[in-house]
């Protein structure tokens, strides 16, 4: 059975903060700690107008530019995802008018009754992801890499002509609070530009206390740690992992 594999990644904003606050997202993120770990501004803003407690945030096989600085791949279990919501739509974006639907989302009322009709648990969009993806894309890599459907498989609430291709990443959220089911997600491969991977490993052996980076080294080393030269040859291979993942 197909799953619904999860990317995430730092956004460029992240990955230019002061010296060890990327790095702590990063842990946070292997541990599955997602209740010390906090919000961005922007995300925080929309969480607070959709009505959102703080949660956390994946894209089901999306490998972004904007969002593919130290990329995480995630295998998830629908059938242990109890508790997360899938919208087919990047619902910070929706919220901070990046996304154009038709009619207009003019109101903080039309925005949050949109998303709140629009999302859906894991069980039922792992059917409903995999029959739009295969219908509408040749090959997985290019939902990957990050093109948008074709016409006819455009939500026809999203206008076409004012939206880009990554308005049609699909989303899923959790709410940090409430612990995820042991069996839910596994962290399965990680890719590094080599300069962030030697980062992290020297802050865990210079900021972190010795039983939380044992912690962390163990779940690392459980996944595997694919280092690059560069960035952006991290991303390339990063797509095609995940290209293979949802085809398989």
């Amino acid at each position: 059975m197909r799953t619904l594999s999860l990317t995430q990644g730092l956004s460029a904003a992240a990955s230019k903060k002061s010296s060890g606050d990327w790095q702590r997202i990063v842990m946070h993120r292997f541990l599955e700690d997602y209740s010390r770990m906090t919000s961005s501004d922007s995300t925080e803003q929309a969480e607070f107008g959709l009505g959102f407690p703080p949660s956390s945030y994946w894209y089901v096989g999306r490998v972004h530019n904007l969002y593919g600085r130290v990329l995480m791949a995630w295998s998830s279990r629908s059938d242990q995802f109890a508790g997360a919501l899938v919208t087919p739509f990047d619902t910070g974006g929706l919220w901070h008018g990046k996304i154009e639907a038709e009619p207009s989302l003019t109101s903080e009322e039309a925005r949050q009754k949109f998303v709140r009709e629009s999302s859906i648990n894991t069980q039922l969009a792992h059917d409903l992801f995999f029959d739009w993806l295969d219908d509408g894309f040749s090959e997985c890599y290019e939902y990957v890499g990050g093109l948008g459907p074709p016409m006819a498989l455009l939500d026809d609430r999203l206008k076409p002509s004012e939206n880009n291709p990554f308005s049609w990443s699909w989303e899923v959220r959790y709410a940090r609070h409430t612990r995820l089911p042991e069996q839910a997600l596994r962290l399965e491969k990680v890719f590094w530009p080599e300069e962030d991977y030697f980062s992290y490993l020297a802050y865990l052996r210079n900021e972190i206390e010795d039983e939380e980076r044992y912690r962390a080294c163990f779940v690392l080393a459980k996944a595997t740690a694919a280092v690059y030269v560069d960035l952006n040859e991290a991303r390339q291979e990063a797509r095609k992992y995940m290209s293979k993942e949802l085809s398989s």
